[in-house]
């Protein structure tokens, strides 16, 4: 872990951990409560233009505060490319290193079936056992997915794997994922008898709680139009295929609020890698989406506390006109973030490294490959909580 101490660098761990959650398999762990909330503010720098419309809305998502019009990052949009990242680099960490995921699974599992509880004996042994519930993780290739279908005028999603990090932390829900759901079984336990179990049967809420993402600049000042168009290869026409969109130029800055609920240290740093690698968000075009994602402070409580909107509002109404009336530098915008934070100081122990994200960002295969295991042998322990709680 001292690799992780220093990307976590002058983090009071002992603090944060009164807010976190050592997971141990235990069922109270699948009911809420049993950590704090992990407040993460962070900025969006636009590297590119970007494409902010939604579907059924018209080209630019906005809001007033504070007087001023504003372009918005909604939470659907940053929250679709958060999870579709944590499913890349879990995907990238498991191609190269299944067989040492595989064997911490196995491992884990092993030690919960040496427990004094029956029930967490058995649930062990059937999600080892190829007759009973066995993990498909371990005989099978990772194939967790976002891949949403239209049935009857209502939109669902499919393709989620419901046994990895991933699932179990931004949740999933039964009925929507269909497939065989859950499975019934008996286990047999040498002088205790059978043990009847019902694998599967439970929805996962997300445990990453979204906000509103405004910009730190009046639309006017940050927006434009621009028309594409399709010429013909031999006539040289454009004909039909004009579209004009408004977009947000590059080095725009936006401001957020993440919430995460009841996780665990390594399940923290998962969260975190995988929101400072988040690559694009909007219209992603080839020459459209392109961010980087800055974490200047987390706030560590029993509470959500503060959003994006304050933050925005904050900026737009005091800070916009110290500086002329132009748009905050990112600096300037983190230095606000921190300052806005250190407000609730006695809410719970905040920590504070404008440089944090970009330790984050740096990460590579080999670290990740900790991180992902770490929070997969916690997946599991969660996953046989909620087994013991829900069963």
């Amino acid at each position: 872990m001292s690799w992780i101490n220093k990307i976590l660098k002058d983090m009071d761990l002992k603090k944060a951990k009164k807010y976190l959650v050592e997971r141990r398999g235990d069922p109270l762990e699948a009911k809420p409560g049993e950590g704090g909330v992990t407040n993460v503010y962070f900025v969006v720098e636009a590297l590119s233009d970007l494409v902010l419309r939604h579907e059924g809305g018209d080209d630019l998502t906005e809001i007033n505060i504070a007087g001023y019009d504003v372009p918005v990052i909604t939470d659907t949009k940053l929250d679709g490319a958060y999870r579709r990242t944590a499913i890349q680099q879990i995907s990238y960490v498991f191609k190269e290193y299944a067989d040492k995921i595989r064997s911490a699974i196995e491992d884990t599992l092993k030690k919960l079936m040496q427990t004094n509880d029956d029930k967490t004996k058995a649930i062990a042994i059937a999600l080892l056992n190829k007759n009973l519930a066995r993990l498909e993780i371990l005989d099978k290739p990772y194939s967790c997915a976002l891949r949403p279908y239209g049935v009857g005028g209502k939109q669902y999603i499919t393709g989620l794997c419901r046994e990895c990090p991933n699932c179990y932390l931004f949740g999933f829900a039964i009925p929507e994922e269909g497939g065989e759901g859950a499975k019934r079984v008996k286990v047999e336990l040498e002088g205790s008898g059978t043990v009847s179990l019902e694998i599967g049967n439970y929805n996962v809420q997300s445990r990453v709680r979204g906000d509103l993402y405004p910009a730190t600049a009046p639309s006017s000042m940050i927006t434009g139009f621009r028309t594409h168009n399709a010429p013909d290869d031999v006539t040289k026409t454009t004909g039909q295929a004009l579209i004009t969109i408004r977009y947000v130029r590059a080095g725009s800055i936006f401001v957020g609020k993440l919430s995460y609920y009841d996780v665990s240290l390594n399940e923290l740093i998962l969260l975190l890698a995988t929101l400072a690698k988040v690559p694009r968000i909007g219209a992603m075009w080839a020459d459209y989406g392109r961010v980087r994602i800055h974490i200047p402070a987390i706030l560590f409580a029993d509470q959500e506390v503060g959003s994006g909107y304050e933050i925005a509002e904050k900026i737009l109404d005091k800070e916009l006109p110290k500086n002329n009336n132009k748009p905050l530098s990112l600096e300037r915008v983190k230095e606000v973030i921190v300052n806005y934070v250190k407000e609730f100081k006695d809410l719970g122990y905040i920590y504070a490294d404008r440089e944090l994200s970009d330790r984050l960002f740096m990460l590579k295969r080999e670290q990740m490959r900790d991180i992902v295991l770490n929070a997969w042998v916690d997946t599991i322990k969660l996953k046989v909580s909620y087994e013991h709680f829900t069963t």
